[in-house]
């Protein structure tokens, strides 16, 4: 890969630079130069190998790549990932939703049987109904305790444009739990509803975030 070998060429560089240090040293030491001027004359050879340029054009290059990898409808996180992904020929994944459109979908929710008995036998899974891909209306009331913390406690929002069209905004996997709560509550209303509510004020909030990975909002 790309950093495989900036990697091998740095250190190649390094030692280079190194070897020419040394021998600017030991030529100004058989000269009997002065002390400083020695010091100043190995450290400009030494620097002088230094590759200034490189990172620049490494970024260039990479940057061009992303522009063309746009024109294909493909957005990268990482700009160093343009390079790997580009030496791909055939790509392989089961998440076509989470690629292609950068969305998620909840499939199923797990709950507790007895809120004051938490282990891990006493959990229940509730699936999505087959052919309706909807949450079973007959174990909504199960799932009303944790949809309501799927609405209350999330950083997506749902806005209503002119044309009467659902916009879901905020990160993928926020909105999916937002989606699949709201779908238990009876449906997009449910989330203002909810949320106007005067019990359910939001007081304090600390966002998700990948090194805690966890929300809280009170």
């Amino acid at each position: 890969t790309l950093e495989i070998q900036i990697e091998h060429f740095v250190h190649f560089i390094a030692v280079i630079a190194i070897f020419v240090g040394f021998v600017s040293l030991c030529v100004k030491v058989i000269q009997r130069a002065p002390m400083a001027d020695t010091i100043q004359y190995t450290a400009c050879a030494l620097f002088s190998q230094v590759p200034e340029g490189l990172l620049p054009t490494v970024t260039i290059s990479l940057m061009f790549a992303s522009a063309e990898m746009v024109k294909r409808k493909v957005l990268v996180r990482k700009i160093d990932a343009v390079e790997t992904l580009g030496c791909v020929s055939v790509f392989c994944s089961d998440k076509t939703g989470t690629l292609t459109k950068g969305e998620m979908t909840v499939q199923d929710f797990v709950v507790c049987g007895n809120p004051a008995m938490i282990a891990k036998e006493n959990l229940s899974v509730i699936p999505r109904e087959k052919g309706s891909a909807l949450f079973p209306k007959d174990r909504a009331a199960a799932c009303e305790t944790i949809a309501t913390c799927g609405i209350l406690n999330n950083g997506a929002e749902l806005k209503h444009e002119d044309d009467g069209s659902e916009l879901w905004t905020g990160s993928p996997t926020e909105v999916a739990i937002l989606r699949a709560s709201s779908e238990v509550h009876g449906g997009a209303h449910a989330v203002k509803a909810l949320k106007a509510k005067p019990e359910n004020a939001k007081i304090f909030e600390i966002p998700f975030n990948s090194e805690n990975k966890w929300m809280l909002t009170i």
